[in-house]
Protein backbone atom coordinates (compact mmCIF):
# COMPACT_ATOMS: atom_id res chain seq x y z
CA UNK A 1 0.00 0.00 0.00
CA UNK A 2 2.94 2.36 0.82
CA UNK A 3 4.84 1.70 -2.10
CA UNK A 4 2.10 1.95 -3.96
CA UNK A 5 1.03 5.34 -3.24
CA UNK A 6 5.01 6.80 -3.20
CA UNK A 7 4.91 5.05 -6.79
CA UNK A 8 1.79 7.32 -7.48
CA UNK A 9 3.75 10.25 -6.04
CA UNK A 10 6.72 9.85 -7.86
CA UNK A 11 4.64 9.68 -11.14
CA UNK A 12 3.12 13.33 -10.21
CA UNK A 13 6.30 14.69 -9.44
CA UNK A 14 7.50 13.38 -12.81
CA UNK A 15 4.54 14.90 -14.60
CA UNK A 16 3.82 18.35 -12.78
CA UNK A 17 7.26 19.32 -11.00
CA UNK A 18 5.45 22.16 -9.58
CA UNK A 19 5.17 21.24 -5.61
CA UNK A 20 2.11 19.72 -4.35
CA UNK A 21 -0.31 22.00 -2.09
CA UNK A 22 -2.54 20.54 0.34
CA UNK A 23 -5.98 20.61 -0.37
CA UNK A 24 -6.68 22.53 3.20
CA UNK A 25 -3.38 23.84 4.63
CA UNK A 26 -4.02 24.02 8.85
CA UNK A 27 -3.70 27.08 10.67
CA UNK A 28 -5.02 30.57 9.75
CA UNK A 29 -3.99 32.11 6.96
CA UNK A 30 -1.26 34.46 6.56
CA UNK A 31 -2.12 38.41 8.25
CA UNK A 32 -5.34 37.41 9.35
CA UNK A 33 -5.62 37.84 13.27
CA UNK A 34 -6.93 35.75 15.79
CA UNK A 35 -10.31 36.13 17.30
CA UNK A 36 -9.33 36.88 20.50
CA UNK A 37 -6.87 39.77 18.91
CA UNK A 38 -9.62 41.28 17.14
CA UNK A 39 -11.99 41.42 20.05
CA UNK A 40 -8.97 43.28 21.97
CA UNK A 41 -8.66 45.47 19.80
CA UNK A 42 -12.51 46.52 18.84
CA UNK A 43 -12.73 46.96 23.08
CA UNK A 44 -9.11 49.21 23.02
CA UNK A 45 -10.62 51.57 20.08
CA UNK A 46 -13.54 52.19 21.81
CA UNK A 47 -12.06 52.92 25.10
CA UNK A 48 -9.75 55.18 23.57
CA UNK A 49 -12.83 56.60 21.55
CA UNK A 50 -14.33 57.28 24.80
CA UNK A 51 -11.08 58.85 26.42
CA UNK A 52 -10.86 61.63 23.57
CA UNK A 53 -14.23 62.71 24.39
CA UNK A 54 -13.95 63.07 27.57
CA UNK A 55 -10.86 64.90 26.88
CA UNK A 56 -11.90 68.64 27.85
CA UNK A 57 -13.11 67.25 31.74
CA UNK A 58 -9.98 65.18 31.82
CA UNK A 59 -7.31 67.84 31.56
CA UNK A 60 -10.01 70.09 33.69
CA UNK A 61 -9.23 67.51 36.27
CA UNK A 62 -5.51 67.19 35.93
CA UNK A 63 -5.08 71.13 36.03
CA UNK A 64 -7.19 71.13 39.27
CA UNK A 65 -5.09 68.37 40.33
CA UNK A 66 -2.10 70.24 39.44
CA UNK A 67 -3.31 73.60 41.24
CA UNK A 68 -4.53 72.32 44.37
CA UNK A 69 -8.61 71.40 45.28
CA UNK A 70 -10.83 73.45 47.47
CA UNK A 71 -13.68 72.27 48.91
CA UNK A 72 -16.91 74.21 50.40
CA UNK A 73 -18.90 72.88 53.32
CA UNK A 74 -21.56 73.63 55.13
CA UNK A 75 -22.84 73.00 58.78
CA UNK A 76 -26.51 73.22 59.20
CA UNK A 77 -28.74 73.35 62.22
CA UNK A 78 -31.36 71.15 63.39
CA UNK A 79 -34.38 72.14 65.52
CA UNK A 80 -34.54 70.04 68.72
CA UNK A 81 -37.92 70.04 70.64
CA UNK A 82 -37.70 69.41 74.39
CA UNK A 83 -40.40 68.10 76.79
CA UNK A 84 -41.93 71.26 77.93
CA UNK A 85 -41.72 72.79 74.20
CA UNK A 86 -38.57 74.83 74.04
CA UNK A 87 -37.30 74.80 71.12
CA UNK A 88 -32.98 74.65 70.70
CA UNK A 89 -30.92 73.94 67.69
CA UNK A 90 -28.04 71.49 67.34
CA UNK A 91 -25.06 71.08 64.72
CA UNK A 92 -25.38 68.87 61.93
CA UNK A 93 -22.65 66.92 60.53
CA UNK A 94 -20.67 68.97 57.58
CA UNK A 95 -22.26 68.41 54.01
CA UNK A 96 -19.87 69.05 50.75
CA UNK A 97 -21.51 71.92 48.75
CA UNK A 98 -21.95 70.69 45.35
CA UNK A 99 -24.30 73.19 43.91
CA UNK A 100 -22.54 75.46 41.07
CA UNK A 101 -24.92 78.38 42.54
CA UNK A 102 -24.60 77.71 46.08
CA UNK A 103 -20.50 77.79 45.65
CA UNK A 104 -21.03 81.33 43.54
CA UNK A 105 -22.97 83.27 46.04
CA UNK A 106 -20.35 82.04 48.62
CA UNK A 107 -17.42 83.17 46.82
CA UNK A 108 -19.51 86.35 45.85
CA UNK A 109 -20.03 86.90 49.47
CA UNK A 110 -23.90 86.98 48.72
CA UNK A 111 -24.33 84.60 51.66
CA UNK A 112 -23.94 85.27 55.58
CA UNK A 113 -22.16 82.92 57.56
CA UNK A 114 -24.07 82.58 60.73
CA UNK A 115 -22.35 81.91 63.95
CA UNK A 116 -22.52 77.45 64.27
CA UNK A 117 -21.97 78.13 68.00
CA UNK A 118 -25.35 80.43 68.63
CA UNK A 119 -27.76 77.55 69.50
CA UNK A 120 -30.85 80.29 69.82
CA UNK A 121 -30.22 81.28 66.06
CA UNK A 122 -32.06 78.74 63.57
CA UNK A 123 -30.40 80.45 60.39
CA UNK A 124 -27.18 79.88 61.20
CA UNK A 125 -25.70 78.25 58.55
CA UNK A 126 -21.84 78.25 58.71
CA UNK A 127 -19.48 77.96 55.59
CA UNK A 128 -15.75 76.53 55.48
CA UNK A 129 -13.48 76.08 52.72
CA UNK A 130 -10.42 73.33 52.86
CA UNK A 131 -7.81 72.71 50.45
CA UNK A 132 -5.66 69.86 49.47
CA UNK A 133 -2.00 70.63 48.08
CA UNK A 134 -1.32 70.21 44.56
CA UNK A 135 -0.18 66.87 43.35
CA UNK A 136 2.93 66.78 41.69
CA UNK A 137 2.14 63.69 39.42
CA UNK A 138 -0.33 65.89 37.91
CA UNK A 139 1.88 68.63 37.17
CA UNK A 140 4.30 66.75 36.16
CA UNK A 141 1.99 64.55 33.80
CA UNK A 142 0.60 67.97 32.20
CA UNK A 143 4.44 69.78 31.55
CA UNK A 144 5.25 66.51 29.99
CA UNK A 145 2.29 66.44 27.37
CA UNK A 146 3.21 69.69 26.12
CA UNK A 147 6.98 69.96 26.62
CA UNK A 148 7.78 66.26 26.15
CA UNK A 149 9.28 63.76 28.60
CA UNK A 150 12.50 65.02 29.81
CA UNK A 151 15.52 63.22 29.09
CA UNK A 152 16.85 61.00 31.84
CA UNK A 153 20.54 59.95 31.28
CA UNK A 154 22.89 58.30 33.11
CA UNK A 155 27.22 59.24 33.80
CA UNK A 156 29.11 56.41 33.51
CA UNK A 157 32.35 57.45 32.88
CA UNK A 158 34.61 57.13 35.73
CA UNK A 159 38.26 57.62 36.11
CA UNK A 160 39.59 54.13 36.89
CA UNK A 161 42.78 52.54 35.85
CA UNK A 162 42.53 49.05 35.13
CA UNK A 163 45.82 47.73 33.77
CA UNK A 164 45.34 43.90 32.15
CA UNK A 165 49.45 43.08 33.05
CA UNK A 166 48.89 44.29 36.10
CA UNK A 167 45.62 41.99 36.87
CA UNK A 168 47.30 39.04 35.51
CA UNK A 169 50.85 39.12 37.45
CA UNK A 170 48.25 39.23 40.87
CA UNK A 171 46.74 36.28 39.28
CA UNK A 172 49.57 34.67 39.09
CA UNK A 173 50.30 35.58 42.64
CA UNK A 174 47.72 34.29 43.35
CA UNK A 175 47.96 30.43 41.99
CA UNK A 176 51.44 30.22 43.35
CA UNK A 177 50.04 30.75 47.04
CA UNK A 178 47.30 28.77 48.09
CA UNK A 179 46.09 30.91 50.91
CA UNK A 180 43.34 33.90 50.22
CA UNK A 181 44.29 37.17 49.52
CA UNK A 182 41.77 40.03 50.53
CA UNK A 183 40.57 41.59 47.86
CA UNK A 184 41.12 45.35 49.15
CA UNK A 185 44.99 44.15 48.90
CA UNK A 186 44.67 43.68 45.23
CA UNK A 187 42.96 46.39 44.82
CA UNK A 188 45.81 48.56 46.16
CA UNK A 189 48.59 46.31 44.32
CA UNK A 190 46.93 46.80 41.01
Amino acid sequence: MRARKFRQFLNIMENNPAPIKPKHPGGRPKGRRNSKTLIALEVKRLRDQRILGMQDMLIDAQTSLARGQQFLYRIDKQEIVGPKGGKSYRNLPPKLVVDEWEIRDYLDNKITNGNSDDESDPSASYYYMTTKEPVNQAIDSLNQSVFGRPKESIDLNTNVKFSLKNLGAARKHLQNETKTIDAQIIENDI
